[in-house]
């Protein structure tokens, strides 16, 4: 029978009903697409083209991605009437498909606590670093990985620092993983993380010794992109100290290891940070 839906199939790494006619290449284009995805993320007009072909199988998780590209495409809008329907519309369809739409390597909440989606495809991922390189060569093929949340990273830091998969990340977030130094002249020292432009390196043991590596890496070294970092909780942050009145940030101030390292170096853009309209920290963050 003619235009019938078959039975769920795995293309590289992504579950998909496909819509199967006779002689009919949806399925390869399909297989095509993601890869091409994955190599160009930037390049919305394939993300839309992956959304035509999987509509008459998976209306919703077309509509879906369509919805995310429009809203990516349109930034925070939090007074516009149809931004926020359509806002509440794709995180209701995330939290009940999420699991479903994404590739089966990250299916598993426990492996994989937190994933998410960013114009229609997984993007970002919390896991353990040493789950992370058990999975990377499926990982990698399967969805447009971007955004990395990591735990227990620091004994794993020289064979990630090696991976070229890395070089695909824009942020990473490294929060706790007991940091010292030597660690982050490791990372800075990596030519597959040059992509990065955002860092957390809160919670962790790193000292103006470290800041210093970074700066020579933003300056002249391989994090050349790098526009954020998150200093908080270590035993030296240079970073802008928000200015309180009540619950609102009047002004930033500058602390003086932030001016000896921009005296030193020059201008550090990760060491500044902005203010909303609202008043509030902007922590720039694309998790």
């Amino acid at each position: 029978m003619p235009n019938e839906i078959s039975e769920a199939k795995t293309v590289e790494g992504l579950r998909l009903f496909s819509f199967e006619r006779p002689g009919h290449g949806n399925l390869l284009l399909l297989q095509d697409l993601v890869q091409r995805i994955i190599q160009r993320p930037d390049e919305i007009a394939l993300r839309r083209e992956y959304a035509s072909l999987v509509e008459p199988a998976n209306p919703a998780y077309a509509a879906f991605i369509r919805d995310q590209i429009w809203l990516a495409q349109r930034g925070r809008q939090p007074g516009n009437a149809d931004w926020l329907q359509r806002s509440r519309s794709t995180a209701e369809a995330e939290l009940r498909h999420g699991r479903e739409w994404a590739p089966p390597v990250l299916r598993s909440k426990r492996r994989y606590p937190r994933i998410a989606y960013r114009s229609g495809f997984v993007e970002t991922i919390e896991t353990a670093a040493s789950r992370l390189l058990a999975d990377a060569g499926e990982l990698f093929r399967s969805a447009p990985i971007r955004y990395l949340i990591l735990t227990g990273a620091k004994k794993h830091l020289p064979v990630l620092a090696g991976l070229p998969a890395m070089r695909s990340i824009l942020a990473l977030d490294l929060t706790r993983c007991d940091l010292e130094d030597s660690d982050l002249e490791l990372l800075c020292s990596s030519p597959n993380l040059a992509g990065l432009r955002w860092l957390s390196l809160a919670g962790n043991r790193i000292t103006r010794h470290g800041a210093e590596a970074l700066a020579v890496a933003t300056k002249s070294g391989g994090l050349r992109h790098l526009g954020y970092v998150d200093w908080g909780g270590n035993p030296f942050n240079p970073c802008d100290r928000p200015v309180w009145d009540q619950d609102l940030v009047v002004d930033l101030e500058q602390p003086p290891g932030g001016r000896e390292l921009e005296a030193a170096y020059g201008h550090l853009p990760w060491l500044h940070r902005q203010v909303t309209e609202d008043g509030l920290l902007d922590y720039a963050s694309p998790l």
